[in-house]
C-alpha cells in the first residue's frame, strides 16, 4: 500500500525548492530543515525522504550519506517505497 502524502508535505516541498534556489543560511539551521525534521519525527515518510535527499546530495549542507541512509531507512520503515529503493542504492554506493 502506497502512503498518501499529507498536505503539509506539499508545503515542505515548496520550502525545499526555495532552499535549493539559494539561501545564505546553513541548512542545519534553516527553518526548512527544522520543518522536515519535525514532520519526519511525527511519522511523515515523505518528509524523511526529502530530508535524506538533502543530506545525500549535499544540498545546502555538508553531504553525509550516513545521515541520509538513516532517514531513507526511517522512510522505508514507514512504508514509503521510493525510500526503500533509495536505501539499497545508498548502501551499495557506500561499499
Amino acid at each position: 500500500m502506497m502512503h498518501r502524502p499529507r498536505f503539509s508535505v506539499f508545503v515542505m516541498v515548496g520550502l525545499s525548492a526555495a532552499m535549493w534556489i539559494g539561501t545564505a543560511m546553513a541548512a542545519e539551521e534553516s527553518s526548512e530543515v527544522k520543518a522536515y525534521n519535525k514532520a519526519c519525527e511525527s511519522g511523515d515518510p515523505v518528509a524523511c525522504f526529502e530530508l535524506e535527499y538533502l543530506y545525500e546530495n549535499g544540498m545546502g549542507m555538508q553531504q553525509d550519506k550516513d545521515i541520509a541512509l538513516k532517514y531513507y531507512t526511517k522512510a522505508c520503515d514507514l512504508k514509503y517505497q521510493f525510500a526503500c529503493e533509495a536505501t539499497v542504492r545508498v548502501q551499495k554506493s557506500k561499499q
